[in-house]
């Protein structure tokens, strides 16, 4: 299902007039005459969600309730919530939500998801984090994968998780990441963890996040900036000799290596041409794509999706 724009619900708001909308969700209050309503009624709208598999945010205050409606799933914010869990468990740093970048797939189009396929990579919505000397990349966004990554064949419902150890090397969990059954199994593990913790002496109890408060690390998350990958580019540009040497000039001034370039075949004016970067500071990449859209003959805005390799 295509999640709509701001713009969008904008528009379509005169007909739910019973709704308000903030950036990122939809909300509407409700007030019954008693709890055993509201109850009632909040219970018909997961039976009705759940059907549709949409887990709207509800918030219940005795005779009052509130709904709240996110594209937690398509703007990424359900994958960064757990994405800030696995990384304060491996790392042993606190969470801090507020602190992981993160960027949904209502920006990808059918044209870069053909075009990945074209050059050998399918696009995904990874969450990725990763330790280096500099901090931890605590990241949510549309990456292109190799095509032949066991990641990049993850599909529907399923969900995955890639973990690198230093001995061990790449390990894969995969499974079911949505549904009636697979989310009752999860919560009912949660359950069996709280009530074996209370049987448990809280000087031997096992930390919920793995690491016992006095060795949390004070290890910062990298800012975007600096965060290293490769980029794939989408523009449209100007038919006319030396674009693309301008282009390339820009690219080059910033210290960004190409990897591949392609210039499709177009009848118009306008000729589409995608970009395959090494890896490069985003930093970089983000004043390079400055420069590019300014130039006279670049038509629009520069699409840009991450790469990862996964080589582990």
């Amino acid at each position: 299902m295509k999640a709509f724009t701001d713009s969008e619900i904008l528009n379509l708001l005169p007909q739910i007039p019973q709704w308000k909308y903030q950036t990122g969700y939809l909300k509407r209050e409700l007030k019954f005459s008693e709890f055993t309503k509201a109850i009632t009624f909040l219970n018909q709208v997961a039976t009705l969600a759940e059907s549709h598999q949409h887990h709207p945010l509800m918030t219940n205050n005795h005779n009052q309730l509130l709904i709240q409606l996110k594209t937690f799933d398509v703007e990424g914010i359900d994958a960064a919530h757990k994405l800030t869990i696995l990384s304060s468990v491996a790392f042993g740093i606190p969470l801090q939500f507020d602190q992981c970048y993160t960027e949904g797939i209502s920006k990808v189009s059918a044209e870069d998801v053909a075009n990945a396929e074209s050059l050998g990579f399918r696009i995904k919505h990874l969450g990725l984090t990763r330790c280096t000397e500099d901090g931890i990349e605590l990241r949510v966004h549309p990456t292109l994968i190799p095509e032949k990554r066991l990641l990049a064949n993850v599909h529907g419902v399923m969900n995955a998780v890639l973990v690198e150890g230093n001995a061990v090397g790449p390990t894969l969990y995969y499974g079911a990441g949505a549904g009636a059954e697979p989310t009752a199994s999860a919560v009912v593990a949660d359950l069996v963890d709280i009530v074996r913790h209370m049987a448990v002496d809280q000087d031997v109890r096992m930390p919920s996040l793995a690491f016992q408060e006095n060795a949390m690390s004070d290890s910062p998350i990298l800012p975007m900036d600096k965060v290293v990958t490769a980029f794939y580019m989408r523009m449209t540009v100007s038919e006319k000799p030396g674009v693309l040497a301008q282009i390339t000039q820009i690219l080059g001034d910033a210290g960004i290596s190409i990897e591949a370039i392609r210039q499709q075949t177009h009848v118009s004016s306008q000729v589409p041409v995608i970009i395959l970067t090494r890896p490069v500071a985003e930093g970089h990449m983000n004043d390079a794509i400055k420069a590019i859209e300014a130039l006279q003959d670049v038509n629009g805005e520069v699409a840009r999706i991450r790469v990862e390799n996964l080589d582990g």
